[in-house]
């Protein structure tokens, strides 16, 4: 693996956990995540994709405010600061996010979840705030993501990795 489809990888992991902390934060047992190598990529396209999928119990709805919090959460974690200056990330502003984030690098997922509510700041900040106070776990994440491809939140699915404010943290074994 060359370094950039390293950097790739854990920029996938990091965005993926990012989601994983919100489902975890907003108590969704039965949320799931993976990363996956792109197969045939163009010299434009990322080497490492992912997905997260945010799913409660039967009936159960999210609000709209949570959809976005969860849509944002993923290019908010896998802010450089996130990997590179993390013991200082609770520093972090919406205005230095702001300079790293790009639309159009975005999934048409996130997008779609991203913009479920109007108050754009508010869903920002709570994002910020919730992913900034849950560092350590959202490390946990990342590195689990990277290191194993796949976690999920269900209970008795897998290898319990740590506590948990939700349901907690279940590797799958693949």
């Amino acid at each position: 693996m060359t370094g950039l489809e390293k950097q790739e990888k854990q920029q996938a992991a990091w965005h993926e956990a990012g989601h994983c902390l919100i489902a975890d934060h907003y108590e969704m047992p039965n949320w799931m995540a993976y990363i996956v190598r792109t197969p045939d990529q163009r010299p434009d396209d990322k080497t490492w994709i992912g997905r997260t999928w945010p799913n409660r119990g039967v009936g159960e709805q999210l609000t709209a405010f949570q959809l976005a919090v969860f849509g944002w959460a993923g290019p908010i974690a896998e802010h450089p600061a996130c990997t590179a200056d993390f013991e200082n990330w609770p520093e972090a502003t919406l205005e230095d996010f702001d300079c790293y984030y790009d639309e159009s690098e975005q999934s048409a997922t996130d997008l779609e979840n991203i913009h479920k509510h109007p108050q754009q700041t508010r869903v920002r900040k709570m994002a910020l705030q919730i992913v900034i106070e849950n560092r350590g776990r959202l490390r946990q994440m990342a590195e689990a993501l990277e290191r194993d491809g796949r976690i999920d939140g269900w209970k008795g699915a897998g290898l319990l990795t740590g506590p948990s404010p939700g349901q907690g943290l279940w590797l799958l074994q693949i």
